[in-house]
């Protein structure tokens, strides 16, 4: 077996050498690389994880810099996309990592594409409707995935391991929490928060890859700002949505446009679904004629009035400046009419 090198020595001294190997081997996608994600694949990174696959549908923004750890004030100016920030400052971290930006709305019609070929899948998203989707391909595949969150001053983290234990739909059984549910654009987050809770569940991750899934499922690992850890067991529901009676119902919806406000709370997003891409380069010269149009990391954007918006190849938009929901999709129409 060829010894690993010398930085990752302290580990295998820990681990053992059969599972820091496994751990250097292992394939693992984190989806969302704000605040928890960055945090997450950082330590992964630092520890020699082989490949990461990095998911994430949003750019940076100012607002990210007091609790992600991955990007810098030139990001936010660019602006740069998450994952390819990420990406970009994992490799300066360690060469010995494949660090794959992957720049997509994760939704139900390409789920499965992001998550194959995977060890672990990570969920460090900013929506519980991402989250039951990752949990609903997780159990689908059988296949680890880690849920973390942070929001306010309290974080969770827990690892889903198929057929050994619960499932993220055991412990909120119903649609309606999904909605329900807070966010740090509301209630604000604590960086120190979301370095811990990333801590906790790059532990589970690492646990995963060892080999020692029985070891870490049905525990849900809380913390408090200030307060300590708990972890508390949860039970397996036999009549569970998605692990017992195995209908991934956020897996197989198809919804036709997504409207919804980014974690940071400055952006509306749209995504139109349909497999819809629009040509940027012929947008931008349509549009130049009526608004200023810039092209950025393979972006673009859009002054129109007072909104920014940010448009993508898969025909997502981040719409900046808008009133309401209803605002920014008058816009977004209004960009993708062919006039």
């Amino acid at each position: 077996m060829t010894r690993p090198t010398e930085k990752y020595r302290y580990q295998e001294i820990l681990w053992g050498e059969r599972a820091q190997a496994r751990v250097r081997a292992g394939r693992v996608g984190i989806f969302g690389v704000g605040g928890t994600g960055a945090a997450h694949a950082q330590i992964l990174a630092r520890a020699g994880v082989g490949y990461l696959r990095l998911v994430d549908r949003d750019i940076v923004d100012a607002l990210d810099l007091h609790r992600t750890q991955l990007f810098d004030e030139r990001d936010a100016a660019e602006p740069v996309p998450k994952a390819e920030a990420a990406a970009r400052r994992l490799a300066e971290i360690n060469g010995d990592v494949n660090a794959e930006a992957v720049v997509a709305f994760a939704n139900a019609d390409n789920i499965s594409e992001l998550a194959a070929g995977l060890d672990v899948l990570v969920d460090c998203s900013d929506n519980f409707r991402l989250r039951f989707l990752l949990n609903d391909v997780a159990v689908k595949v059988g296949r680890p995935l880690v849920y973390q969150g942070a929001e306010g001053g309290r974080g969770a983290a827990m690892a889903v391991v198929p057929g050994v234990g619960p499932c993220l739909r055991c412990l909120l059984p119903s649609l309606a929490d999904v909605d329900d549910a807070g966010s740090c654009a509301r209630v604000g987050v604590s960086p120190a928060v979301v370095a811990a809770t990333a801590a906790l569940g790059a532990g589970l991750t690492f646990a995963l890859l060892r080999g020692e899934g029985d070891a870490v499922a049905g525990r849900l690992s809380r913390l408090e700002d200030p307060g300590p850890v708990v972890t508390i067991g949860v039970k397996r529901l036999e009549d569970c949505p998605a692990c017992g009676r195995r209908e991934f119902v956020f897996l197989e919806g198809r919804a036709p446009v997504y409207v919804g406000r980014c974690c940071g709370g400055r952006a509306f997003e749209i995504f139109p679904g349909g497999g819809v891409r629009p040509n940027l380069d012929e947008m931008a010269g349509r549009l130049a004629r009526r608004f200023l149009v810039k092209k950025s990391h393979g972006l673009l954007l859009i002054a129109v009035g007072d909104v920014t918006a940010v448009m993508f190849g898969d025909g997502r938009a981040l719409l900046y400046g808008a009133r309401d929901e209803a605002d920014a999709r008058a816009v977004y129409d209004r960009l993708a009419a062919r006039e």
